[in-house]
């Protein structure tokens, strides 16, 4: 167990921002000029960093942990 979480990066700031206001790989990608895989490719390290497998877990973990407050 982790006794501190890895902070995330800006990059994945935004992507889970964008994710947090339902948009879809796809428009992440167009939002923020980077590829979907690009998308892809950060959900998967914020997942591993919260330690939570999909996007609805990570929204509810990050809501609860403070991470969407830094948004505001």
């Amino acid at each position: 167990v982790k006794s501190v979480m890895e902070p995330l990066s800006l990059r994945e700031r935004e992507v889970l921002r964008a994710a947090a206001q339902g948009l879809s790989n796809g428009d992440i990608a167009e939002r923020l000029y980077i590829s979907i895989n690009t998308v892809k490719t950060h959900l998967k390290k914020i997942y591993g960093k919260i330690e939570v497998s999909n996007r609805t877990q990570a929204l509810r973990k990050a809501h609860l942990l403070g991470i969407m407050e830094e948004f505001d």
